[in-house]
């Protein structure tokens, strides 16, 4: 079985062979202009490994059956150096083998006689025949490099096809340039010249070329496969080869002849591998202003951008100013069919392309073609040189004259203000001069675009400068050069320990003056490990402190779900503390124990006692000392007898509520229209019964108890009116009543309205069976009303021994009793207390005060 071979061809011209497809209107045109006699030359322009040379070969096997045509390809090719006599000779070889011309006798025989020879050989030619001659790689004789000895033969050509022959003579220009990339030289050969644009493949010719593999059944191209390879290649011909033959090659080792798409992305490293030195000969022949804005667009994050944005990402990578030469560049680069253009966005036409520009010829190593982007910058640069090197003895006005045209080079708008070399011979040249701060200047501008040129002068420089500083320098200008030192060299050791040392001192200065933060921050940049762990456990316990007050301070002003939510916001180091975690229980049972109250209430509205008596029990025991739970649900357990009982006698306790209230209410307008001792005489005397008016219901505060208002007697009347000294006042009798199991619902209400004799009566009840609910009800009483004895329950209570021994609030409130004339509250002596009832009379330690004097009525 004979080994099938490879359809498609890389590397090499596919002219005159079946690997060659379409370009079918490049040929139509081509034979109508070589018909017409005025015609006598075709520039066939495109980028390098485009097919031109294929094109030639093609049109040098095609041409004779196209008409009387007789092709000479010549490849001009390596021949850049040649004189024009060389090449006119080789020519001549060229010729007469392949229109069957005398031999032309010596190689570098004179032009003249090289045009006497041809004149002798076209009159040899049919009527009507032409020679056509195929220039393939035109352009090489307008290289920058050599001598370009090849001038003349620009002028020799122009006489030969323009003047000498009467339309015997035509000629096709391959080139890789335009005209105005050419030669100055080659322009008037080229005036007027036709121009055919060679670019890629249609999508048809595309699928042409692709259907190779598919004649002989060794390759099925999978669906997507086509598309993929489109879209990689846009028809490029050498990369569509490229792709083909590698997907042949690996149907052949695996035996599978269908190619899928996955199979075509998996084969691009390898293309881009194989087709690196075919693709730095394309890239060596654009210029160096399209190098450099090829490799910026190729690394933007997106495939296309704009001309504004081209001219960002130039100045992000470290172009300083965009030249004449960087704006035209991407107009120069879709001509050559590299970019194409789509809406004002530039985009790289083949994507395959853009890949390996991206991988081969990044921004960073196309910076030097900066230097060559203006040559007579260049030149400039190249005098500087030469001049400073052989300064001798480096005289001032010498080294000034340097200088000069340097910095021209640098302020000219038509020079190359990017130019490296340029920047540090500018830079020596300061530093000579005694301008340092000029040298880092000029040198940090340039940085960014050559940091692996520019950054090693441009260290030793900022270091020069903090080390033997020409001015007084103050720690921050000297912190500032150190950073910027690290930043172009991090390992660079004099400025770590620089840096560091002045760090170390400003966070000392922090921490001596109390700003924790801020010194943390200079030891975390001085890189003092354990200074910062010493000051984050400092820190650390000033935020725990600074949020416990915070909660306990929402806590204490009834704002629990502020306070959780406090405490819940903290950050982890903090909020995972055991005072954090026990404070958030303790929050989190007592906003339980609110919004559990609240579906209590809610269930008391509704009159559902079991879910209410429920909910109030789980209230206490999430919170066992809660005031509203424990009345609500004393009132909930009372029994429903009694319950009833009230209900039933409600209007007349309502009766008989406000006829006690009317009798209270008549001390009082006593008291307000009469001085005391009046009134003291009203209450006293003998038609005035005692248990119908206590007491304490005129007893002054502050001034007499209720025990002592009891058992004080009469004002005595006047002088001249007191014929015998009046009988002294029983005691008046106390009452006891029974006291009721539950304050009924009319107390509880005036109490909730701030009535603090309600709220002492309730307190009182409460007093031996629930002590925390008699100290709820009893601070009423106290607080706002500074009632003595409420006060003195408090403090008895407080000092007692057992879950509310409190000294300092028992020592409160006792003072607060002793202040409102309760002097025996707690005392080392008994205190004095109102006589029992009967007829007992007050005990003798009972003070007496005097009553004021009554004033006379006249």
């Amino acid at each position: 079985m004979s080994r099938r071979a490879n359809p498609f061809i890389v590397g090499n011209s596919v002219g005159n062979t079946p690997a060659f497809v379409g370009r079918e209107d490049m040929f139509t045109r081509v034979d109508l202009l070589l018909g017409s006699p005025t015609e006598v030359g075709i520039l066939l322009f495109g980028q390098r490994r485009i097919g031109k040379s294929s094109l030639l070969h093609q049109l040098h096997s095609r041409l004779p059956a196209m008409g009387p045509w007789r092709p000479i390809y010549f490849d001009l090719h390596g021949r850049a150096t040649m004189t024009a006599a060389q090449l006119l000779g080789d020519l001549a070889e060229v010729i007469a083998r392949t229109a069957k011309f005398p031999a032309f006798t010596g190689r570098e025989a004179s032009i003249g006689a090289f045009r006497g020879w041809l004149r002798e050989g076209l009159r040899s030619l049919p009527e009507g025949h032409r020679l056509v001659f195929l220039f393939d790689e035109f352009d090489v004789l307008s290289a920058p490099d050599g001598e370009r000895r090849s001038h003349e033969l620009y002028s020799v050509l122009t006489d030969i096809l323009q003047g000498e022959t009467g339309g015997q003579l035509a000629a096709v220009y391959a080139a890789g340039r335009t005209m105005n990339d050419l030669d100055s030289a080659a322009r008037p050969l080229l005036r007027g010249v036709p121009v055919i644009h060679v670019s890629t493949l249609s999508r048809l010719e595309f699928d042409q070329l692709l259907d190779l593999g598919e004649r002989d059944g060794s390759l099925v191209w999978g669906d997507g496969a086509r598309d993929v390879l489109w879209d990689l290649t846009c028809g490029h011909p050498l990369l569509t080869q490229l792709l083909g033959s590698r997907a042949w090659q690996a149907v052949q080792r695996s035996h599978n002849p269908v190619v899928s798409a996955a199979m075509v992305h998996e084969l691009v490293p390898g293309a881009l591998k194989e087709s690196h030195g075919m693709l730095s000969w394309l890239w060596d022949g654009i210029t160096p202003a399209c190098r450099v804005v090829a490799a910026a667009i190729a690394e933007h994050k997106s495939r296309a951008v704009t001309v504004d944005e081209m001219a960002t990402v130039l100045r992000d990578s470290g172009v300083r100013i965009i030249i004449s030469q960087l704006s035209a560049a991407p107009q120069l680069l879709r001509e050559w069919d590299l970019l194409e253009e789509t809406d004002g966005k530039y985009s790289f036409k083949v994507e395959l392309l853009r890949l390996w520009v991206r991988k081969c010829q990044p921004f960073s190593a196309v910076r030097e073609c900066l230097d060559e982007l203006v040559p007579r910058a260049n030149d400039f640069f190249r005098r500087a040189s030469e001049m400073w090197q052989g300064a001798g003895d480096l005289d001032p006005k010498r080294v000034a004259a340097i200088a000069a045209l340097l910095e021209s080079i640098f302020n000219d708008p038509r020079m190359n203000p990017n130019h490296v070399g340029a920047a540090l011979l500018l830079a020596d040249v300061y530093v000579h001069q005694g301008r340092r701060d000029d040298a880092i200047h000029l040198l940090a501008s340039l940085y960014p675009i050559q940091p692996i040129a520019i950054g090693p002068r441009y260290v030793q420089l900022l270091l020069q400068s903090v080390e033997r500083p020409t001015a007084p320098q103050t720690e921050d200008e000297r912190l500032a050069i150190y950073e910027k030192i690290l930043e172009a060299a991090p390992r660079t050791h004099e400025a770590v320990v620089g840096r560091a040392t002045i760090l170390r001192e400003r966070g000392q200065r922090h921490l001596a003056a109390g700003q924790l933060r801020e010194a943390r921050d200079c030891f975390v940049r001085a890189g003092d490990a354990e200074q910062v762990l010493q000051l984050d456990a400092e820190l650390e316990r000033r935020q725990l402190e600074q949020l416990l007050g915070d909660v306990q301070e929402l806590e204490h002003a009834g704002r629990p779900a502020e306070a959780l939510a406090r405490l819940m916001g903290a950050p982890p180091p903090l909020a995972e503390r055991p005072e954090c975690v026990a404070m958030r229980e303790r929050l989190t049972r007592r906003q339980a124990a609110e919004d559990t109250l609240e579906t209590a209430v809610v269930a008391l509205h509704n009159h559902d006692r079991e879910t209410a008596i429920e909910r109030l029990c789980q209230v206490l025991q999430l919170d066992p000392g809660h005031p509203r739970a424990t009345r609500e649900l004393a009132g909930l357990l009372r029994p429903p007898e009694r319950r009833r009982l009230r209900d039933r006698w409600a209007p007349y306790l309502v009766f008989f509520s406000l006829w006690v209230a009317t009798l209270g209410a008549i001390p009082l307008i006593i008291r307000s229209s009469y001085p005391l001792p009046v009134a003291q005489e009203v209450f006293t005397s003998d038609k005035c019964e005692a248990p119908v008016f206590p007491g304490w219901m005129f007893a002054q505060q502050a001034e007499v108890t209720p025990a002592t208002v009891v058992a004080t007697p009469a004002a005595p009347p006047p002088a001249a009116e007191v014929a015998a000294p009046a009988p002294e006042r029983p005691a008046a009798k106390r009452v006891r009543r029974s006291r009721p199991e539950a304050p009924s619902p009319s107390a509880l209400a005036q109490c909730e309205r701030g009535n603090a004799w309600s709220c002492y009566g309730i307190g009182m009840l409460y007093l031996e069976s629930a002590p925390a609910t008699a100290i709820h009800y009893l601070m009423n009483p106290c607080d706002r009303r500074n009632i003595a004895d409420a006060c003195c329950r408090l403090a008895e209570l407080y000092a007692e021994d057992g879950p509310f021994h409190d000294p300092i609030s028992m020592q409160t409130y006792r003072d607060k009793a002793h202040a409102n004339g309760m002097r025996t509250c707690l005392a080392d002596a008994a205190p004095t207390v109102a006589p029992p009832a009967g007829d007992a009379k007050a005990p003798e330690t009972a003070p007496t005060p005097t009553p004021a004097p009554v004033p006379d009525p006249k």
